[in-house]
């Protein structure tokens, strides 16, 4: 649907005959080779392809448009490659989790100075305090716990550049909230997390503004997280809560009850330090 009859100049990626592609619409990833064909009557040997037909995404809507300064006849690859790093790490060396962390290991053994950003957040409107409360009931698990309220978020899908970063550090682009959370966590080795702010409750018989409560888990207390799975926990996991129950599992996956979707509105933006060895646990624990 975005290639029509009379457009002209668009730069695509073309796959000619014998091309190894990803079946668009299979469910399973699913490689083919492509074969010429006669297609309405016409002798066809190549195909332009959509982002799932090359490995990119999930997207099979319609084809990749390159920006209009994209060189013909370059190899795909070689226009959208870049050298990336593929680092192994124990434990230990979680400060290497992240860009900003490895730029950091690199200047000290190399002895050059490190160029770290430092963004300046534009923040506006009324003070946080007032439309949320935070309350940590276990601060051995959680020592800092805090939230930003970003109003009227436009959902959609991220910049392509951002989207294409994230595809090579292994993550799948989703929509621009995810997005921009997973490549700050990824740049910086902060975790974020979103929240439907509309779909947090404050505490039962509470008028005021939605409750965010950190504390561990109650034996056999239970929470669907955002792949659908509903998780029976133990005393050892550290929960996120609302005003009423349990809406993330920390440091590890959020629940579905508070999920963003295409119709958020407003955010809370969860930015938190969580105990690394109750965190891993859990994740082992649970198999996420």
């Amino acid at each position: 649907p975005n290639i029509q009859p009379g457009m002209r100049g668009q730069k695509v990626a073309l796959a000619r005959t014998g091309a190894r592609l990803y079946d668009g619409h299979s469910q399973e990833p699913r490689l083919v080779t492509l074969k010429a064909d006669t297609i309405r009557g016409v002798r066809s040997e190549g195909m332009i392809c959509s982002e799932k037909e090359l490995g990119l995404s999930e997207d099979h809507i319609g084809v990749v448009i390159l920006p209009d300064d994209a060189p013909l006849g370059l190899p795909l690859a070689d226009y959208l490659g870049e050298a990336i790093l593929d680092i192994d790490l124990t434990p230990n060396l979680g400060r290497c989790y992240s860009m900003i962390g490895v730029a950091r290991e690199v200047a000290a053994l190399f002895g050059r100075e490190l160029r770290r950003p430092l963004p300046e957040p534009q923040e506006a409107g009324l003070p946080i305090a007032g439309q949320v409360t935070v309350e940590i009931l276990d601060p051995d698990l959680c020592p800092r716990y805090s939230a930003a309220l970003v109003r009227d978020v436009r959902m959609g899908p991220s910049p392509a550049w951002m989207q294409e970063r994230l595809r090579r550090a292994g993550m799948r682009p989703i929509n621009v909230v995810v997005d921009v959370t997973n490549y700050v966590m990824l740049e910086f080795g902060q975790p974020l997390h979103a929240f439907d702010y509309e779909r947090l409750r404050p505490k039962p018989g509470q008028d005021g503004p939605p409750a965010i409560v950190v504390r561990r888990a109650r034996p056999g207390e239970r929470l669907t997280t955002l792949d659908g799975v509903e998780r029976v926990l133990d005393a050892d996991a550290l929960l996120i809560c609302d005003g009423q129950g349990p809406v993330a599992l920390a440091g590890v996956m959020g629940g579905l009850e508070s999920e963003v979707t295409d119709t958020t509105c407003h955010i809370l933006l969860e930015s938190a330090h969580f105990d690394p060895i109750s965190i891993r646990r859990t994740s082992q624990a649970l198999h996420l």
